[in-house]
């Protein structure tokens, strides 16, 4: 049985508005997704765990994002982590897809997302934004 491995949501990068504060666009919805020949298509929403937390931290807050469509602010610092298999299947995606929009709004970089081994000391998958 493998170990339940954190999934960790937006975390040091995102994106900025007006005021400075990064913000995580929301064009639809930010998924990933995995389609296999033989196989249906599987939609894995990454925004639900980064929602749950607008109720719970003032840190994570509403906001306009580009051409003025909904978006998600997260200031820096703010760590969203969930169990692995609350949002991801047991056997993650042989073929997978990321697609999110993200302007930064400092050169410093970071993860916006992470996939983490049960110690939190090696990234599995993530997106990373190198800093500039």
């Amino acid at each position: 049985m493998l170990p339940d491995f954190p999934f960790y949501g937006p975390r040091e990068v995102s994106e900025s508005d007006n005021q400075g504060n990064r913000i995580i666009e929301s064009l639809g919805t930010n998924r990933l997704s995995e389609n296999c020949i033989g196989d249906g298509e599987t939609e894995v929403d990454l925004l639900v765990p980064v929602e749950s937390a607008l109720n719970s931290d003032p840190r994570v807050f509403r906001a306009k994002g580009i051409d003025s469509l909904p978006a998600i602010g997260i200031q820096r610092g703010v760590e969203i982590a969930v169990p692995y298999r609350l949002y991801l299947p047991r056997r993650f995606f042989p073929q997978f897809s990321l697609l999110a929009s993200v302007k930064p709004m400092d050169r410093r970089g970071g993860y916006l997302f992470a996939i983490v081994n049960p110690y939190d000391t090696m990234v599995d998958v993530g997106v990373l934004l190198e800093p500039a």
